[in-house]
């Protein structure tokens, strides 16, 4: 009955720590009256330091996280976005708020420890209902975070800072179901299971071992070709994602500048909108499909379909416009995603999942910190808001003809094999 327990403590943790209504309309808050930067310097010196922040604690955290057995990472989680809104609700100056954006980069980093626990702690059997359960509980917070912030915005009941708090509380509860998760005995790398008795775990290994034991789990999962296409897709959009859904804010403030014939943000709505459809999509990815013959294709299109939609939000100046094509974009990358997951963890074994997804992560850091080096931060090329989406529109589009083109050269090959197969022998 634990594994009862542990999935629905980590969907309780998980629903906590994603309702964060103050986060629909960040950009609003901190250009506000509250805070009074302009958009240049949350766009170009606040913004970027949590991306740099993230690829600095990502390795450190993967490891930490094993060692010191998830759990303490998850709490750590917890504290830190507890530090991060209250920065953000009472902090004043750009100094300060780089600083926030650290620990918002530590918050988001420990997400692994989040997503790895179950796989410690419950039996290979309950994977996926555990798994299941916390999505579900994670879907719910961000759903309810949109429905409050829109609720509070457009019946005037609660002001932007009102919605810090909220967070901050939503964020303090958390702790206490960090908190309550139950201790693992056994990890993946540093405290693995005995063989001789299940409930053991082996005598300690030392670093070189551990790093043994990463190098020979890497080299099997990356030797297969499957695994290294789905992989480089997979971190490819994620980092691409990760820099739409960091920036959406200020082109869609740039956009109510500009138009005073729309006076409303529905960030709120289109939040809520957009994880229901999300949910929606990810289910329907788990019909069994077999993706080895198509799977190319079908994400080289979904990439040129995003890139042309994200210059579309570039150059539109409706709201409307632009939230239509967030909506669909991030339904449709929940489900591409999940396609793109699932191709590489039924590759792999089991004991490997971590280690491949966190090195997939990695590299989605990797990208977004060039990105935002290149097009956002401070010594690159500063483009304003709307030359940033071009660019990110530029992006997907290069990713979906690479893709489109592997897929083309596949089927060129299955038919000269086809057709080899259909000379007859003389």
């Amino acid at each position: 009955m634990e594994w009862k327990m542990v999935a629905a403590l980590l969907a309780a943790y998980g629903l906590l720590k994603e309702t964060r209504p103050s986060e629909t309309f960040i950009t609003s808050f901190l250009t506000g009256p509250d805070k009074n930067f302009t958009s240049e310097q949350v766009n170009q010196e606040i913004y970027p330091v949590s991306t740099y922040s993230m690829l600095a604690l990502l390795v450190v955290i993967f490891l930490v996280t094993d060692w010191l057995r998830y759990k303490p990472i998850i709490v750590l989680q917890s504290v830190s976005a507890v530090a991060t809104y209250s920065i953000i609700a009472w902090g004043q100056g750009v100094p300060l708020m780089q600083f926030m954006e650290v620990l918002y980069g530590l918050m988001w980093a420990a997400d692994v420890a989040y997503f790895t626990y179950m796989y410690a702690k419950v039996d290979r059997a309950h994977y996926g209902t555990v798994s299941a359960t916390a999505r579900v509980g994670y879907l719910l917070g961000r759903f309810s975070s949109g429905v409050l912030s829109q609720l509070a915005v457009s019946l005037n009941f609660m002001s932007l800072l009102g919605l810090q708090f909220v967070t901050i509380g939503t964020a303090a509860v958390s702790t206490v179901f960090a908190l309550a998760l139950p201790t693992v005995s056994t990890s993946f790398y540093f405290h693995r299971k005995a063989t001789t008795e299940p409930q053991a775990a082996e005598p300690k290994p030392s670093l070189a071992a551990v790093v043994r034991l990463l190098w020979a789990d890497f080299r099997d999962a990356f030797r297969q070709r499957a695994v290294i296409k789905w992989s480089v897709w997979w971190a490819l959009a994620v980092g691409g994602y990760m820099m739409v859904a960091s920036y959406c804010q200020i082109l869609w403030k740039d956009t109510l500048d500009g138009n005073k014939k729309e006076a409303t943000m529905w960030n709120g709505a289109v939040e809520a909108v957009y994880t229901l459809l999300g949910a929606g999509a990810v289910w329907l990815t788990t019909r069994k499909t077999d993706y080895s013959a198509w799977g190319d294709a079908l994400i080289g299109m979904w990439s040129l379909a995003s890139g042309g939609i994200m210059i579309l939000a570039a150059v539109s100046r409706s709201m409307a416009v632009q939230y239509a094509v967030h909506i669909v974009f991030g339904t449709t990358y929940h489900a591409a995603v999940t396609v793109a997951s699932s191709e590489v963890a039924k590759r792999v074994r089991e004991d490997a999942h971590a280690l491949v997804f966190g090195f997939n992560t990695l590299g989605a850091y990797v990208l977004q910190t060039v990105l935002t080096v290149a097009v956002a931060g401070e010594g690159g090329l500063e483009l304003n808001i709307r030359e940033q989406f071009v660019v990110y529109g530029c992006y997907f589009l290069v990713i979906g003809a690479a893709f489109l083109a592997v897929a083309l050269f596949g089927l060129l090959s299955r038919c000269r094999g086809t057709r080899k197969m259909d000379v007859p022998a003389v």
